[in-house]
C-alpha cells in the first residue's frame, strides 16, 4: 500500500499452536491464511 491510500480490510484465518511449558503456555507458531472473496452469485 502506498501513502495516502485508504486501507481495505481483508478476511484471514489465523492458526495458532500453543506449547505447554513448566509454568505456562507459549505460542509456538502463528499462520495467517488469506480467505479469498466469495464468487459473485448468478441469480
Amino acid at each position: 500500500m502506498r501513502a495516502g491510500q485508504t486501507p481495505v480490510p481483508k478476511a484471514f484465518l489465523m492458526i495458532l499452536e500453543w506449547v505447554r511449558t513448566t509454568a505456562r503456555g507459549k505460542m509456538a507458531t502463528d499462520i495467517a491464511l488469506p480467505i479469498p472473496p466469495a464468487p459473485p452469485s448468478n441469480s
